[in-house]
């Protein structure tokens, strides 16, 4: 584990020039290796001796290659390093000099040093406030490093793994989910909430992505560990919108997150009954009140000054169709949306056959696909006129949430 000071001594000059040299060799290597193919003389040599030319250029080009993987999916995991570099280095620079001022120092294990200055009752309660903070520090600091030594291993491990571009064959956490293009571990990892997971990685109709780190859906957090907390404050969370009914959110409140704002989005009110699932999704398009709570949760991931989460009771069926909202909306095609949406059985332990209330059914999304199409045209209508975004609206959306 680091100490406290090494958090003061992040080189925030040389993690920026090293993003960008990762963005630039991800670029450069994967157009060497482009051109090593279409070179005519790949393609020309004949004979032994220049087969064996020919085997080796070949190898090198598949090497570019590999280079320019790594670096690509690597890019976002060292940005998202980068950043939470910058704002614990700001804290950790905040509350030194809170400490200074009161006649203490934070030692490099976290504790309170030099505290003369301050006796009696009061100075153990202020040096007790430090500690607890810079202590909060240094595990964020530790969950930061975790996280990029995890992303490290999961895009190298790919290279022995069998259908890892595509995510075939690949569990929650195996760093593979369906539909991600880039061996991309989207758990969050999360004790207390199993379905926490990033909805960043997926691939547009346009060739872009989705962002990591920016955007996560879950399951209700009245379980989070002390560990979960820590994890989701070292991915910069700032706001978590809760998608459950008021009596829900009154029997099992999410646990505080220090330092993120909340807010209620309540899907459907205390008297509310579907009289089914498919009835339920089809009401996510039809009913206005739900509507407006939608709209709600876009406009607070299009406003939000960082991460943000929304959740609701289990994470599969409001916070499903709120993601398939939002990964529409952003030009995901409507079968990658389908393989995410699905991913709450892996996560929930369901079987995707058994039609249980527990698991999610690909038919609920698709009578709420097929409402949308029946009653506004498409997803791109049901955004516009059912939800009422504007085109300025679901362009900021994508400025914020494509690279």
């Amino acid at each position: 584990m680091r100490a406290f000071d090494e958090i003061l001594d992040w080189d925030l000059a040389a993690l920026e020039t090293g993003v960008d040299a990762v963005a630039k060799r991800s670029a450069g290597a994967a157009e060497y290796g482009s051109a090593v193919r279409t070179s005519p003389a790949f393609h020309g040599w004949t004979g032994a001796a220049s087969e064996q030319a020919g085997a080796f250029a070949g190898r090198h080009a598949d090497h570019s290659d590999q280079i320019a993987r790594h670096a690509k999916e690597l890019l976002g995991p060292l940005r998202d390093y980068a950043n939470g570099g910058k704002d614990l280095k700001g804290r950790a620079q905040q509350l030194a000099e809170q400490a200074a001022a009161h006649g203490c120092r934070i030692g490099p294990d976290g504790s309170v040093v030099d505290g003369a200055a301050r006796t009696g009752l009061y100075g153990r309660n202020i040096k007790q406030r430090f500690a607890a903070q810079a202590k909060d520090l240094i595990d964020q600091d530790a969950v930061l490093h975790r996280r990029l030594a995890d992303a490290i291993k999961t895009s190298y491990a790919n290279d022995s793994r069998a259908g890892a571009e595509t995510g075939a064959g690949a569990g929650p956490g195996d760093g593979a989910d369906a539909g991600s293009g880039a061996g991309f571990d989207r758990s969050l990892h999360l004790a207390g909430a199993t379905n926490a997971r990033d909805i960043g990685g997926y691939q547009t109709s346009d060739g872009r992505a989705v962002r990591t780190g920016a955007v996560f859906r879950s399951n209700r957090l009245e379980d989070l560990t002390d560990a979960d907390i820590a994890e989701l404050k070292a991915r910069g969370l700032r706001q978590v919108d809760d998608l459950r009914s008021p009596s829900e959110q009154a029997e099992a409140p999410d646990r505080e997150i220090p330092g993120v704002r909340t807010a209620s989005r309540p899907i459907f009110g205390d008297s509310y009954n579907s009289g089914g699932m498919t009835k339920l999704y089809t009401d996510f398009v039809s009913q206005p009140k739900e509507r407006a709570q939608f709209a709600a949760v876009l406009r607070d991931i299009e406003n939000s000054p960082g991460p943000i989460l929304y959740h609701c009771t289990s994470g599969k069926d409001r916070t499903g169709w709120t993601t398939a909202v939002l990964l529409s909306a952003l030009g995901v095609p409507r079968q990658t949306v389908e393989q995410d949406y699905m991913l709450s059985n892996d996560y929930l332990h369901q079987s995707p056959a058994a039609g249980s209330r527990d698991g999610v059914d690909s038919a609920w999304l698709d009578a709420a696909f097929a409402a949308a199409d029946k009653q506004y045209g498409g997803m791109d209508g049901y955004v516009r006129q059912g939800l009422g975004l504007s085109d300025a609206d679901v362009q900021a959306l994508r400025a914020k949430l494509l690279v």
